[in-house]
């Protein structure tokens, strides 16, 4: 498969089990789930519905999971990782990439938590939580707001988010318990100019 000019994506959404596949090189790669492929010149990975291992390259990539627990690893380049359904794993690598989550029902708590490696707010990364709706319930789509460190409010705790430990915690119903949770792995500090809501 080459992709040529422009900016291409090839698609392992009918691979009927989970694939390997990195774009970083034009050697034929055994994918596990879809036969041997030899990829050059393409900047884009859709995934399987299956756990899947995504590899991007030296420049900007879009890598998405589908369903299934699934690696992504976007190397250099400002990359956008979308994890879909699962509990994946997400690495930008470096540059100033993008983490997105398009659905609520993606999401989970502890194991079923996704979880980032190497978020750097400073290089440019940010968490994408814009296609979210804080609070299901209404007939609009209502934006998360940030709390930082403080806690859920007691009254109304739809649409909050918040962080502690590491962890980004949100909550769309009014209780004041997390119905989701995205775990940053080194992050200790966690600004609203980091979320994209």
């Amino acid at each position: 498969m080459n992709g040529g000019l422009g900016n291409d994506t090839l698609s392992y959404a009918q691979a009927g089990a989970g694939v390997v596949v990195r774009l970083s090189t034009s050697q034929a790669q055994a994918t596990g789930g879809s036969g041997v492929d030899t990829l050059r010149n393409l900047e884009n990975l859709i995934g399987s519905d299956y756990a899947d291992t995504l590899g991007g390259h030296s420049s900007d990539n879009s890598l998405q999971g589908l369903a299934g627990n699934d690696v992504l690893n976007g190397g250099d380049g400002n990359d956008v990782l979308d994890g879909g359904a699962g509990a994946d794993s997400l690495n930008g690598g470096s540059g100033a990439d993008r983490y997105v989550f398009g659905a609520l029902e993606e999401l989970g708590l502890g194991e079923l938590a996704d979880l980032i490696y190497g978020f750097n707010g400073g290089e440019g990364d940010r968490i994408d939580l814009s296609a979210l709706d804080g609070n299901p319930l209404t007939a609009a789509r209502e934006a998360f707001s940030y709390l930082d460190g403080a806690a859920f409010s007691d009254s109304d705790a739809s649409g909050q988010l918040r962080f502690a430990d590491g962890v980004l915690y949100g909550s769309s119903n009014a209780d004041s318990a997390a119905e989701f949770m995205i775990k940053l792995l080194g992050v200790t500090d966690l600004s609203a100019n980091d979320l994209l809501v």
